[in-house]
Formats: structure tokens, sequence, C-alpha cells
């Protein structure tokens, strides 16, 4: 026999939609989301076109900054040496 806990414990599984989702998953999706690009999009809707825009506009900027200041850290690196 079975105690009321587990049956309430396994009703609980059983009646649940959507499975308790880790880190993981969170960073996938965060990841898929992201390497999303106009090209992927197979759909005439507006508002998915305007939104990978801006998400393409946005990850486009970052790269840029990243790649800017870098560039800036080895020049100064470059001018302390001589």
């Amino acid at each position: 026999m079975k105690d009321d806990t587990m049956v309430d414990d396994e009703e609980k599984l059983i009646h649940e939609k959507k499975p308790p989702k880790g880190c993981w998953n969170w960073f996938t999706s965060f990841l898929g989301g992201m390497w999303a690009t106009k090209d992927m999009n197979n759909t005439d809707d507006r508002e998915i076109f305007i939104r990978t825009t801006i998400r393409e506009l946005i990850v486009y900027s970052i790269f840029l900054t990243v790649l800017c200041i870098c560039e800036l850290l080895q020049q100064r690196k470059r001018g302390k040496e001589k």
C-alpha cells in the first residue's frame, strides 16, 4: 500500500504539463534565439522580422564594441613598450 504523500506526488507528476527546466535549457534556448537570423525565419510576420533585425543589430554592436576595446587595449600596450 502506498503512502498518501507518494500518491499525491505521483498525481502531481502526471498532471504537470511541463517538467521543471534547469539552467542548461535556458542557456540553449537563449543561444538558439541569438543564433536565429532573418535568413532562418521563413515567415512573413512583420513583428518577427523587426525583432530579429533589432536582435542582429544588438549582437553586431556588442561585437564591434568588444573588437574596438580589444584593439584599443593592444595599442595602449604597444605604446607603453616603446
